[in-house]
């Protein structure tokens, strides 16, 4: 269960290629870090638009975690 802050997207299959990620209720918070299966991401954070430095790919299994 995740807590306020935090949200998670987590592939059941397939995969999804991200360079942004848009998420408005991030958009009047600061983000502390995102990470995919415990690695952190490089990003820019606009409002609730979350702009990776390099295209992250998230496969089947994986977790990518966005905490505030």
């Amino acid at each position: 269960m995740l807590c306020p802050g935090q949200e998670s997207v987590r592939l059941l299959y397939g995969e999804l290629r991200l360079r942004v990620l848009d998420l408005p209720v991030f958009a009047e918070r600061a983000l502390q870090r995102v990470t995919l299966d415990g690695e952190v991401l490089p990003l820019a954070q606009s409002g609730g638009e979350i702009r990776f430095a390099d295209p992250v790919r998230v496969q089947r299994d994986q977790t990518l975690r966005v905490l505030a």
